[in-house]
């Protein structure tokens, strides 16, 4: 997921990245910054490590986007949808 809002001389930039390895540990890589032309560039951000339980009888997925739907009082504003479910045995 990435958010980037405001006039390029003061954007806030957010952004939480997770990767996953057939061995069910994932990587996610996140961060919040706010400064001047940031909208994508991804520094300093925290890195953690989730495992999937092995105990867990069900499956789970999710997708997102989001889309700039207009600007208000010169900050650009996001419409997003997103979707998520979950399958038991």
């Amino acid at each position: 997921m990435d958010f980037c809002c405001g006039e390029p001389d003061g954007q806030y930039y957010g952004w939480n990245s997770s990767f996953w390895g057939a061995d069910g540990v994932a990587t996610s890589y996140a961060g919040w910054y706010r400064g001047s032309n940031i909208c994508g560039i991804m520094l300093n951000g925290i890195y953690t490590t989730h495992v999937v339980s092995t105990t867990w009888p069900g499956e789970f997925g999710a997708v997102a986007a989001e889309r700039v739907k207009g600007q208000l009082m010169r900050l650009s504003y996001l419409q997003e949808r997103s979707a998520t479910r979950h399958h038991s045995q």
